[in-house]
């Protein structure tokens, strides 16, 4: 016997096995062969040009948020942005806010792009801008190279891979502390960076073509050092969610994201979940 649920997911199995009997009797009826090829096959050409069309839009609206420079050109005006998100067909810069009025909508500029990393290149545009807020300003662009179609590909792949993983930064001075840390990330299935220094962080972030997810920083001592790196990574990485780790057993500073690394009870690893929910 089968169930309810069960037969509602056979059920369009089963409408897909009546087609070709419909079909073949519609041919038989007209009095064209029984074979119903030719008949699926212009619908399905019409069909596959339609989806390819549509599919084509879909990608070109498709935007994702890589860490990046532009360089807005307007005649003897220059702006240097940061990206907050990027497609096929345009992007979306943050800008000083004294420069907002060095453009308007419809404005037509120059611009040069990098992504972050260590081998990317800059790559010249044109476009036009089509809105503008308070710290940001909307552009589209006129004519893309293959170059630029390739990269922003690239992209597209590189974020859908990281929306499947988590990563995550490990700063801590203390060799064993990181290593512990990072391995609960590692076994809940994050990808984890470890740095011992701030400059080495500063230097890895410099690197990552996206933010990652989550940045873990030790107490140090003097906690001042800790201290300044999460108001520096809250001021040049806003888009990347900060915890503390420290080795006391209750929670020293209020931090609404923060991570003992003592281990007594062998439950680091499920504390860590807890800590990664909101991210999920």
């Amino acid at each position: 016997m089968v169930d309810v649920a069960e037969s509602r997911l056979w059920a369009p199995w089963r409408a897909r096995r009546r087609v070709p009997n419909t079909l073949s009797l519609i041919g038989s009826t007209l009095g064209a062969p029984r074979s119903y090829r030719g008949l699926l096959a212009v619908q399905s050409e019409d069909w596959l040009a339609k989806y390819q069309h549509l599919d084509q839009e879909r990608r070109r609206d498709v935007r994702i948020s890589p860490k990046g420079t532009v360089v807005l050109l307007a005649g003897g005006d220059t702006c240097r942005c940061r990206i907050v998100n990027l497609s096929h067909g345009g992007v979306l810069v943050t800008v000083p806010v004294e420069a907002g009025d060095m453009f308007v909508p419809g404005r037509s500029l120059e611009l040069e792009l990098q992504i972050d990393g260590k081998s990317s290149q800059w790559i010249r545009l044109s476009g036009r801008v089509v809105r503008i807020e308070a710290t940001t300003i909307a552009m589209t662009f006129d004519k893309v190279s293959v170059e630029f179609i390739q990269l922003v590909d690239e992209m597209l792949g590189a974020s859908y891979g990281r929306r499947r993983i988590l990563s995550v930064i490990s700063v801590d001075t203390d060799a064993d502390r990181r290593a512990r840390i990072a391995e609960a990330f590692r076994v809940v299935g994050c990808t984890v960076v470890t740095v011992s220094t701030p400059l080495e962080m500063i230097v890895r972030l410099g690197e990552l073509q996206f933010e990652p997810d989550l940045i873990v920083i030790a107490s140090s001592r003097p906690s001042a050092t800790s201290d300044d790196l999460r108001r520096f990574v809250e001021r040049e990485h806003p888009g990347a969610r900060l915890a503390a780790v420290s080795d006391q057993l209750i929670n020293p500073g209020g931090e609404s994201q923060w991570l003992s690394s003592m281990d007594a009870d062998g439950d680091l690893v499920n504390r860590v979940r807890r800590l990664l929910l909101p991210l999920v």
